[in-house]
């Protein structure tokens, strides 16, 4: 083989350009289309809107894309959304996640598009977040409830709880 066979083979195996479908345009559409069905929702089925802070991340390049910014500033403004790279050190999934000091509803992109699954794992990734929220709001007054619990045995004596716990319900 010459050396001009040899670089024309070179240069046309220079790689594949690391090029996403999830634009900025794109993640636009999609943040409000999430929007819009959350609001007809309007709250009916869980008792509360659930839109709120998404995260899209792509598998690979690990790219944030999201419709809100974060407290700490981690995410920067571009095209309409806030964009900026989860670390490769924690795991993606479809579950709420802190970033950047605000609880997010992680959304993990599939490799090729689909509308549909893009939607549905995102508004499931936003009802884990709104339980984690309701949890986080809830932890104070169950530890109130626990002490007052407390305080209510020491008063009345640990007999008649043990007592009532030798035999578990079926």
């Amino acid at each position: 083989m010459d050396n001009f066979s040899l670089l024309l083979i070179l240069i046309n195996c220079k790689g594949k350009k690391n090029e996403s479908y999830f634009t900025t345009e794109k993640a636009s559409v999609y943040f409000k289309e999430i929007e819009q069905i959350c609001n007809r929702d309007s709250g009916k089925l869980w008792g509360k809107n659930l839109y709120g802070p998404i995260m899209f991340v792509e598998r690979v390049t690990r790219r944030i894309t999201s419709n809100l910014p974060d407290n700490e500033g981690l995410l920067k403004y571009k095209d309409g959304v806030y964009t900026g790279l989860y670390p490769k050190e924690l795991i993606l999934s479809n579950a709420p996640v802190k970033f950047g000091g605000t609880q997010f509803a992680m959304t993990p992109l599939p490799e090729e598009e689909e509308m549909y699954r893009i939607k549905t794992r995102a508004i499931h990734s936003l009802f884990h977040r709104f339980r984690k929220m309701k949890e986080l709001l809830l932890l104070p007054l169950m530890k109130i409830i626990w002490m007052k619990r407390g305080q209510a045995l020491d008063q009345t004596g640990m007999e008649s709880i043990t007592e009532s716990n030798k035999y578990p319900r079926r």
